[in-house]
């Protein structure tokens, strides 16, 4: 039995009227998948860590 937890992110930034276009100059760096197999990272830990790579950005 796998106790792995999958969050998936995206990383937005709003536009107005004209809605949400993805972050950045290559997309696809700001989407994916972070995977846990510890029970106490849960979303709080996976949104630091995408937080986290923003800020260094």
């Amino acid at each position: 039995m796998s106790t792995e937890t999958n969050w998936v992110y995206r990383v937005d930034e709003p536009r107005g009227s004209a809605g949400r276009y993805s972050y950045g100059d290559d997309p696809e760096r700001w989407r994916g998948t972070i995977t846990s197999a510890h029970p106490a990272e849960g979303a709080q830990h996976a949104a630091a860590l995408v937080i986290t790579d923003l800020l260094t950005e």
